[in-house]
């Protein structure tokens, strides 16, 4: 035997030794008493004080030999457990739950500990024998979690009530782009509908000091909390003007030149937010995708020429003389292209840095007309994808369609050498009836 295991079995005997001598401590106290509540009092006292005054012994396997002795309860175990959360750390009462059986009702009493966090009570409950109570007692705890978890947000979503409230009196003071930055984070911190229309009452409030001086507004700014669909959909010019009514009559918005407000140019400044994200999308990937709103339809003549030609300047030079006019039009209508929703679906799942070579293959499908057999059948392939690509990961879904492609690539390949066996072929029949 080496040194060490000689030394590990000396200390460890020493150590069982100090153990049994507590332990008889602990029973000389416990039997001094005159009433069994006095006992159990006095035994606890003394084992609190056996832990707090040796840092180091291991307080499970003390309780454990506390248990084994006959003339001691497990009440003992209960009472030293609800005092080791005074003087060890909480994850010492979750192990001696864990460790050291204990019966269902003596596991709810330490549960009920107004000191037992709910994190440290759920790992308890999990150890009550009586698995109808278990069932019990994790329901409750999961209610108190979801009555805290909502006391939380309604703490929070007050608190981002009152500082928008403050944003709304101050934001003339507060510079766009910072007012901008703040509200992205508030909206970051909640998903109440109540709060994003407060937001929106805020950049309505600015948007109306803006125009009041400057005769317009920022909308690419405010698009980035609003999506211009949704300040058209949901009548932002309107808000605005609500707002703007009101600071017209305030001295503290007069100016050397004090600028007058029509709905209807609010909303072509979003139009032209609008017909940026149709062209870059008919950059990108070479479809036309016009948002279907209720509110384009309710839109002038005059609006549907100026988004048209605002699509058309914005779409690349050399893509212009390709682009379907008369399907933007439609779809402003509301007149939807069938497969446009499923498209766009698929193409919103690929991860950016994946999308360029995605696209490549997809602009060849629609555009290309040179390769009518093989077109078709990339076409078929999509079609039959889109179902299963829908419910997939982004990952996953990038694979299907690199294989997709690479299946393509090799039917093609085939095509070829079929094409050229077949010339091989015709051309040796024209050499045979040639020397015939």
């Amino acid at each position: 035997m080496g040194l060490n295991d000689r030394l590990k079995k000396v200390f460890g005997k020493t150590d069982r030794a100090k153990m049994l001598q507590r332990i008889e401590a602990v029973k000389d106290t416990y039997n001094e008493a005159e009433t069994k509540k006095e006992a159990i009092q006095n035994a606890v006292d003394r084992i609190v004080r056996e832990i707090e005054t040796s840092p180091n012994m291991p307080v499970i396997e003390f309780l454990k030999m506390v248990q084994k002795e006959e003339n001691l309860s497990n009440d003992i175990i209960v009472e030293v457990t609800k005092q080791i959360l005074d003087i060890k750390p909480e994850k010492t009462a979750v192990e001696i739950v864990e460790k050291i059986n204990l019966p269902s009702r003596d596991i709810l009493e330490i549960i009920k500990l107004p000191d037992v966090s709910l994190e440290a009570a759920k790992k308890m409950a999990e150890e009550i024998p009586d698995e109808v109570l278990q069932k019990q007692e994790r329901q409750r705890l999961e209610k108190i979690e979801r009555d805290r978890r909502e006391a939380e947000k309604v703490k929070k979503e007050k608190e981002i009530k009152k500082k928008l409230k403050e944003k709304y009196k101050t934001c003339e003071k507060i510079k766009g782009s910072d007012l901008v930055e703040e509200l992205k984070m508030l909206q970051r911190k909640t998903e109440s509908e109540e709060i994003h229309t407060i937001i929106k009452r805020v950049l309505a409030r600015k948007a109306a000091i803006e125009w009041r001086r400057s005769g317009t507004t920022r909308v690419a700014s405010i698009a980035q909390v609003i999506s211009p669909e949704e300040m058209l959909e949901e009548d932002f010019s309107e808000l605005m003007g609500e707002e703007f009514k009101d600071i017209k009559t305030k001295q503290q918005y007069q100016g050397l030149k004090e600028y007058e407000y029509r709905e209807e140019d609010l909303q072509n400044l979003i139009l032209s937010e609008i017909a940026k994200k149709v062209a870059g999308i008919y950059n990108r990937v070479g479809i036309i995708d016009v948002p279907q709103l209720e509110k384009m339809k309710e839109l002038t003549e005059q609006q549907e020429k100026g988004f048209v030609s605002q699509v058309k300047q914005y779409v690349d030079v050399k893509l212009r003389d390709s682009l379907d006019i008369e399907k933007i039009k439609q779809q402003f209508r509301g007149i939807e292209i069938d497969e446009l929703g499923e498209l766009r679906e698929l193409v919103e799942k690929i991860p950016e840095k994946d999308r360029k070579e995605y696209i490549r293959t997809l602009k060849f499908t629609i555009q290309n007309k040179k390769e009518e057999p093989l077109a078709q059948e990339v076409e078929n392939q999509l079609a039959h994808l889109r179902d299963e690509l829908k419910a997939l990961k982004e990952v996953d879904a990038v694979e299907i369609l690199e294989d997709a492609r690479a299946e393509v690539k090799d039917r093609r390949k085939q095509r070829r050498e079929e094409a050229r066996q077949n010339n091989r072929i015709t051309q040796s029949d024209d050499n045979e009836e040639h020397s015939h």
